[in-house]
């Protein structure tokens, strides 16, 4: 019971409205901006050529019969948790290797201080190419 007072407190919560509010606001103002040409003669930069969220849940919907679609979903979650279980057999083991024996943290520790100010954003085309 106590569970579910708080799934209605953050349901009901004036954080979550606004939360709701500005989402709906973003995909309105999303097809009021692609659908300007159609409605006001005028498009609007950047957005005025960008699809519709209409448009872009029928395309989405058509989608939902095809087996390839599935496939490539059930791959590509298959693809993340590999290299997620793959980080962690590596680094797990590393990292307590890294605790336990200062001989260890002394050789292995200078690479990671090389790689740490690179930005996690910077690995992401690295990962994808790997």
């Amino acid at each position: 019971m106590a569970k579910k007072k708080g799934l209605w407190r953050w349901v009901t919560s004036p954080s979550t409205r606004r939360a709701i509010v500005s989402l709906v606001v973003f995909v309105v103002l999303w097809e009021i901006g692609s659908r300007s040409k159609q409605w006001f003669g005028v498009e609007m930069p950047w957005i005025g050529k960008i699809p519709a969220p209409t448009s872009v849940l029928v395309a989405w919907s058509g989608l939902l019969d095809d087996l390839g679609y599935w496939q490539s979903w059930v791959m590509s979650a298959m693809r993340v948790l590999t290299g997620f279980f793959a980080a962690m057999i590596i680094g797990i083991p590393l990292g307590l290797a890294m605790a336990v024996s200062r001989a260890f943290h002394g050789v292995a520790f200078p690479t990671f201080e090389v790689l740490r100010p690179i930005p996690p954003l910077a690995w992401v085309p690295a990962s994808i190419i790997f």
